[in-house]
């Protein structure tokens, strides 16, 4: 892309840097005519990633906000961890019985791979995402120092959300039912470079929208959206 073109938020087409509305999708180009907006990358930072990590934006005192994993997600980790246990479980009674030709491999085999499964995941969707106003950082885990994903609250120069559209035939179903084309949103941070780091994706639009205009507002920046619709 050269200095005279630029890339159309809504559908990523090259389009010349002066068009004041696409002349691919008509969309205006109103609120993102300003330089950071114009380098910035607007596809999915996650691409054809289907996983959603549902987290929500919680208030912890005036100068500091941070994204925590919903209680849906930790109580679906904590079932997943008491299944595994339960089947350890299993599998002691029917190793220490002696049983002839027991299924106990069985129980093993899941218990062990459920627990280290169970483990991993519920560490990584509690692993906290902090605002702190204070320090003037934000940082991915429980402190700023230790973080690999990490910036300076003034390098944030806007919130971005946007949209990826799944096709119901690239979902997997373990059952028959008909499944339907969706989208998942996310939320991502823009620094002042143009460089983007993904916040969170949810599935659940009103819920990214609410958490983004909190998150705009405690920033004090701009919120840049391209929600595109299910035709």
């Amino acid at each position: 892309m050269n200095a005279t073109t630029r890339e159309c938020p809504f559908c990523l087409e090259k389009i010349d840097i002066t068009e004041i509305t696409c002349s691919y999708c008509n969309n205006s180009m109103e609120g993102f005519n300003n330089k950071i907006a114009i380098k910035t990358n607007w596809a999915p930072i996650k691409g054809n990633d289907f996983s959603v990590v549902e987290q929500e934006l919680n208030e912890i005192s005036k100068t500091r906000i941070e994204f925590l994993a919903t209680k849906s997600i930790k109580s679906m980790e904590f079932m997943i961890i008491g299944a595994s246990l339960i089947s350890l479980i299993l599998a002691i009674i029917i190793t220490l019985s002696d049983i002839k030709d027991s299924p106990a491999f069985i129980f093993w085999g899941f218990g062990v791979f459920a627990l280290v499964f169970g483990l991993f995941m519920l560490k990584a969707k509690l692993t906290p995402r902090v605002f702190d106003l204070e320090q003037k950082h934000y940082y991915k885990g429980s402190k700023y120092e230790l973080a690999k994903e990490k910036c300076d609250i003034i390098d944030i120069v806007a919130i971005q959300v946007l949209s990826e559209f799944i096709s119901a035939d690239n979902l997997i179903s373990e059952s028959n039912i008909k499944r339907k084309d969706s989208y998942k949103y996310e939320i991502n941070l823009i620094l002042k470079d143009a460089q983007r780091i993904n916040l969170v994706e949810s599935s659940n639009l009103q819920k990214i929208r609410e958490d983004a205009k909190k998150l705009s507002e405690f920033l004090n920046i701009p919120l840049l959206e391209v929600i595109k619709k299910i035709k």
